[in-house]
């Protein structure tokens, strides 16, 4: 038996703008990095941003996000990533 909805729910604009933002504001909260994880991988920074290494090698070039030289290694700063999500 299937269930179908019935019912029309009228929703105020600016209140589901305000809930949309609290919600974008709780995930991001969630996902924010403690400091052991702060700089990530080339490829770590692809899959927080669901995005390909080109993807992310071409942001980098064009100063889109910021990559850190840390001992030799190129990272990422996912507090500079969350900031770049929170932008969109």
């Amino acid at each position: 038996m299937a269930i179908t909805a019935k019912h029309l729910v009228l929703v105020d604009l600016n209140d589901l703008r305000k809930a949309n933002k609290e919600l974008i504001d709780q995930v991001l909260e969630s996902i924010k990095p403690k400091d052991e994880e702060r700089y990530i991988t080339r490829k770590q920074a692809a899959v927080f941003l669901s995005v390909s290494l080109s993807t992310i090698d071409h942001w980098s070039r064009i100063g889109k996000i910021k990559k850190e030289d840390l001992k030799g290694s190129v990272r990422f700063d996912k507090e500079d990533l969350v900031k770049l999500v929170k932008e969109v």
